[in-house]
């Protein structure tokens, strides 16, 4: 088995065949020889990622193949590793040779340890990407990182929404490959796309410097203390998996006096009070049995479809709606929206 290598005066690092095993190690040249894994086999005919690291303030020798760490050892070298030799890149200067049967390229000296997210970047940038090369890769920011939780909510109920904002801070694309709840009380918490940038599904791409929304809501199906964890998944270079803690308290108290356990209505009223759609009739009531006129229904619908302000129209939609009237701006808002899709 060939032993491709790189070796100094002072150390080496490399992979030694030694059937039916084979290990990776560095070993300066006085010094003991320290070995990370065995069995550690590669494929023929494609191309690998090796990097060693010496770490002098720690005495950390560490190895990755192909971006992820192999193994690592501490070990103090009392030869030290200052040399003026030759470097040897693809044989072991022995009286056998021990060349290298294959193609090196890319081979790069450091004057310091990289770092495991260093490194990750290098592999991850693509096969003939020079490291001097600017390293593109994706990263992944959503706000808020520590989401307010949703409150006190009736049981069967559904709370506001929270929405969040998934950017992307990186250089590349970010690839999205999933987005949902884990553990806990999942069941009781959802998540859609939604908000004011809603992202195009829950494993969106997400160009450099964009970003989209994902709207997440509480529904408890008993009472007491309730969380779970909202995580999104990704290629993102800073953060494939982002974690973020959901919480909120079911409960079994009414929310209006007039509105009790049991109401056939219970859990729409409730979720219209939970969602900012109306606040009741005063008095700690809902006030179920009082005829809703259609202007006041255009209200609960602007406010169902959070259409903040009425968008602009010219001329009157309905013979007998004006502006001057109650809730006509909100009654020709609401038919202007559907009209345009907006």
């Amino acid at each position: 088995m060939t032993v491709p290598r790189i070796f100094t005066g002072g150390w080496g690092v490399g992979i030694r065949g030694m059937l039916p095993a084979s290990g990776w190690m560095t070993r300066p040249v006085l010094g003991r020889r320290i070995r990370y894994s065995e069995r550690q086999t590669l494929p023929t005919g494609s191309w690998h990622h090796i990097v060693a690291t010496r770490d002098g303030a720690s005495g950390t020798t560490t190895l990755y193949v192909d971006g992820a760490l192999e193994g690592s050892a501490q070990y103090t070298y009392a030869a030290g590793f200052d040399s003026a030799v030759p470097v040897d890149i693809g044989w072991l200067n022995l009286d056998a040779g021990f060349h290298f049967l294959g193609i090196l390229d890319e081979m790069a000296l450091y004057t310091r340890a990289l770092s495991g997210t260093e490194i990750g970047q290098h592999y991850h940038g693509g096969v003939g990407r020079g490291y001097c090369d600017p390293i593109t890769s994706p990263a992944i920011s959503v706000s808020p990182s520590s989401p307010p939780g949703f409150g006190t909510i009736n049981v069967g109920s559904t709370s506001a929404q929270q929405v969040f904002t998934i950017s992307n801070t990186g250089s590349a694309d970010l690839n999205v490959s999933s987005i949902g709840m884990t553990g806990g009380d999942a069941g009781m918490f959802t998540v859609v796309t939604g908000g004011g940038r809603p992202c195009a599904s829950l494993t969106p791409t997400i160009t450099v410097g964009a970003s989209c929304t994902i709207t997440a809501r509480f529904t408890p199906s008993s009472e007491g203390a309730k969380g779970t964890t909202l995580r999104i998944s990704s290629d993102a270079s800073n953060s494939p998996t982002v974690d973020l803690a959901l919480s909120g308290t079911g409960t079994t108290q009414a929310v209006f006096f007039d509105v009790p356990e049991g109401f056939w209505a219970e859990n729409y009223v409730n979720s219209m009070y939970y969602n900012g759609i109306t606040l009741g009739c005063g008095g700690g009531n809902y006030c179920p049995s009082t005829v809703v006129t259609r202007d006041q229904m255009a209200v609960f619908i602007e406010r169902a479809l959070g259409v903040a302000t009425a968008p602009p129209c010219t001329g009157n939609t309905f013979s007998d709606v004006n502006a001057a009237m109650p809730g006509g701006t909100t009654i020709a808002g609401i038919s202007r929206t559907l009209q345009l899709g907006e």
